[in-house]
């Protein structure tokens, strides 16, 4: 069984931004992990991590943050997980920016479909996050 989003009030606080933004292009995807054969025949939920993914978020709102700007069109890396973007796609993402990477880096566990934009607006005030 899949595990729930991570709890908005836990991942906000180790963000460096929340942006609404749209999936413009996929520039590269990591290899997908192995993936067993199960055993039963109605087996649906089998895990693996998908792979990594480097994506092009054009910047539709900034929520708070100061990471990227609103029009902007940025360059970010998603880490292997339990959702892989696609083009097209758009909803809001959690960013951080990594030591490692000069990149903003995708947080969460499933994505721009995890919580909806009224929950990260409240969740953004109960925070007090600019």
């Amino acid at each position: 069984m899949a595990l729930p989003p991570d709890p908005i009030d836990e991942l906000l606080p180790e963000v460096d931004a929340c942006v609404i933004a749209v999936v413009e292009e996929i520039l590269f995807r990591g290899k997908q992990e192995f993936v067993p054969n199960p055993e039963e025949p109605d087996t649906v939920d089998i895990p693996r991590d998908l792979p990594e993914q480097v994506a092009m978020l054009t910047i539709k709102e900034v929520l708070f943050g100061d990471l990227v700007l609103q029009g902007e069109t940025v360059e970010v890396f998603k880490p292997p997980g339990d959702y892989v973007l696609r083009e097209g796609v758009e909803g809001p993402f959690l960013l951080y920016q990594d030591e490692e990477d000069e990149r903003p880096v995708i947080a969460g566990r499933y994505g721009p479909d995890s919580y909806s934009t009224n929950v990260l607006k409240s969740a953004i005030k109960r925070h007090n996050l600019t």
